[in-house]
């Protein structure tokens, strides 16, 4: 079994950089964190950071695999 580097097995990201990949904003992500509805995060003593597979995850939820009544995937 191989073992990573520590950095590598968390791959933390900082809110700025998840925002960007979810394409929503650094307040609504702060919104989602108080209000329980968005992507795990860990939480230190000087802010908080994501996990990568936790936002994978999370989009992994979020998808929808249905289509409207027109046939569009839209």
């Amino acid at each position: 079994m191989e073992v990573q580097s520590a950095p590598a097995q968390l791959e933390l990201i900082r809110p700025e950089e998840a925002a960007q990949i979810l394409e929503v904003s650094k307040a609504t992500l702060a919104n989602w964190r108080r209000r329980r509805i968005g992507p795990a995060f860990v939480k230190f003593p000087r802010g908080v950071r994501y996990r990568l597979p936790d936002l994978r995850k999370w989009l992994d939820v979020q998808t929808e695999n249905k289509a409207d009544d027109n046939g569009n995937d839209d």
